[in-house]
């Protein structure tokens, strides 16, 4: 395989889509490739550099994705976990059989589940109704190889302050709110029960 090893291309949650550099030729212009298709392993590190490494697992004949660079391979590795390192090698495979596998890579990293999210704050609020506002974790700008989020929704616990009161759980719907005014007019989620309402 050639100089470039595998590389981050997009990374999520539970899958990385990679690049590296295709096979290095070594049959004359007036010869066409043997290559078939090529393989692809990794392990998943050991977690703050304590305990062993995951074992390896091996994937034959990964499906190719088009990168526009004939010289480039790209595909994806599935079902990894979150917020997780994997060191990844690849291989060519001809009608022969599986060639060396090439150096192993550096380490990269599966995206997140979600963003964390900065505490709520009270925007506005009457005798039964709340208005909560909150940030989220804002990526730095050099940061590349992820891929932009969509959010559904938010899951918020509640409970009254200093009261032996299990804390209810509401989903929430994802909008960005232009003013107050309308954070107010819109607000949605709301509990009968008790009469205490809460506006995301």
């Amino acid at each position: 395989m050639g100089v470039i090893l595998p590389r981050v291309v997009n990374s999520y949650h539970d899958h990385l889509v990679l690049e590296c550099s295709g096979p290095v030729p070594d049959w004359s212009r007036t010869e066409s490739s043997d290559v078939l298709g090529f393989s692809a392993r990794y392990f998943e590190c050991s977690r703050y550099g304590y305990g062993t490494n995951g074992a390896w697992i091996t994937v034959d004949n990964v499906e190719l994705e088009e990168t526009g660079n004939s010289d480039l391979i790209r595909f994806t590795l599935k079902a990894l976990h979150p917020e997780r390192q994997y060191v990844v090698q690849v291989a060519a495979v001809t009608a022969a059989g599986r060639g060396p596998w090439s150096e192993q890579s550096a380490r990269l990293s599966t995206w997140r589940v979600a963003p964390r999210l900065a505490p709520p704050l009270a925007l506005m609020h009457t005798h039964d109704t709340l208005v909560l506002g909150w940030d989220r974790e804002v990526l730095d700008d050099t940061f590349s190889g992820v891929h932009d989020e969509s959010i559904n929704e938010f899951v918020i616990k509640v409970a009254p302050a200093g009261k032996a009161i299990q804390a209810r759980t509401v989903r929430a719907s994802f909008r960005q709110a232009v003013s107050l005014a309308q954070a107010w007019q819109d607000a949605a989620v709301s509990d009968s029960t008790d009469g205490a309402g809460l506006i995301c």
